[in-house]
């Protein structure tokens, strides 16, 4: 939990640095398992891929992956909003470090969370024009 609640941190000092900082408490709570969601379908399709597959990217997955979603999410709003433990998390982490390190962690996990889904695209791509022939 110690690591979901510092990339918390790290999302919510990335927010801080936005125009959105009023609701960078909310905005930290939803982006923190939507960070969690993209690597796991970027995994769980990577995987599809090496196992040939591609038969299981249908309408039940993608459904499953929509309700993991909106399940983290509502766990997340529970966790941090209901339960006022993202005041803890902040005061926790910021006696420990006051850098911009945590900031630039927070922008470099969004940017890359954004770009994975392009970025695995490609490289699977990339692989099987390399060592499969396909056109």
């Amino acid at each position: 939990m110690k690591i979901i609640n510092y990339i918390f941190y790290c999302t919510y000092r990335f927010v801080l640095k936005t125009p959105n900082k009023n609701n960078a408490l909310d905005v930290a709570g939803v982006l923190t398992p939507y960070i969690f969601v993209m690597h796991g379908v970027a995994i769980y399709c990577t995987l599809l891929f090496f196992l040939n597959r591609r038969d299981l990217i249908n309408g039940t997955s993608t459904s499953i992956m929509v309700f993991i979603f909106f399940a983290l999410v509502a766990m997340s709003c529970f966790y941090y909003v209901i339960k006022k433990n993202d005041k803890k998390v902040l005061k926790q982490f910021n006696n420990l470090n006051n850098s911009s390190k945590p900031t630039w962690i927070g922008f470099f996990l969004f940017i890359e969370t954004l770009l994975l889904g392009f970025i695995v695209a490609g490289l699977l791509i990339l692989y099987t024009k390399i060592f499969r022939g396909e056109p």
